[in-house]
This record gives C-alpha cells, structure tokens and sequence, in this order.
C-alpha cells in the first residue's frame, strides 16, 4: 500500500517543491495541499520523520535536507521570494535581508 507523504509548512514558508532521488515532484502548500502519495516506495526515506532546516550568516541562507532529497528543493516565501536550492546547491544569496528571518524548519512525515 503506497504511503502519504506530509509536510508540516511554517506560516512565511507557503509553498515548496520537493525532488526526491528518483526525481518524482512534491508540490506543498499550493492550494493547500499539503501530503501526497508517494509515487514509489524509495521516496519514504525523504519523508519518513525527517526535516528541512535553514540556517541564515551574514547574506546567505543555507539548507540542510535529508539524503534522500537530492535533487532540489524549491522554496516560495510569503512575501513572494523564491529560492531554488538544486541537487549540490546548498547555500544560496539571499535577495533581501529581510528574508533572513522568514525562514523556518520543514517537518515531513510518511504515513
């Protein structure tokens, strides 16, 4: 039986994509969806208890996600900025300093 993945979105994170390995795409947060079903059994380990977390120093913001989102994780703040962390890129410049207190911890779950 296929497993729903979940992601709990804090208030200025309300939308993000999600890649896993396999390259399957998880949209959160769009019209308020916020779990889907996983499209194959290797992308649990994306969603199973784990996070996505950010730590901002100085003009940078950068991401620390499980193993098993490598390909990219696509990020909408609630003032409309986008960050668009791909495969190896972990830390990005961000666009105005005032993003730095936007953003916050990713939970997901699979269920």
């Amino acid at each position: 039986m296929a497993k729903t993945a979940t992601a709990t979105l804090p208030a200025n994170i309300p939308i993000v994509h999600i890649v896993a390995t396999g390259g399957d795409y998880y949209r959160f947060g769009e019209s308020g969806v916020t779990s889907h079903v996983e499209r194959l059994s290797q992308d649990d380990t994306a969603f199973s208890s784990t996070s996505i977390t950010f730590s901002v120093a100085g003009n940078n913001v950068t991401i620390t996600k499980p193993a098993a989102i490598t390909e990219g994780v696509h990020v909408v703040l609630s003032n409309g900025h986008y960050y668009r962390f791909e495969r190896a890129v972990n830390t990005l410049a961000l666009q105005q300093s005032s993003d730095s207190s936007l953003f916050a911890s990713i939970s997901l779950a699979s269920a």
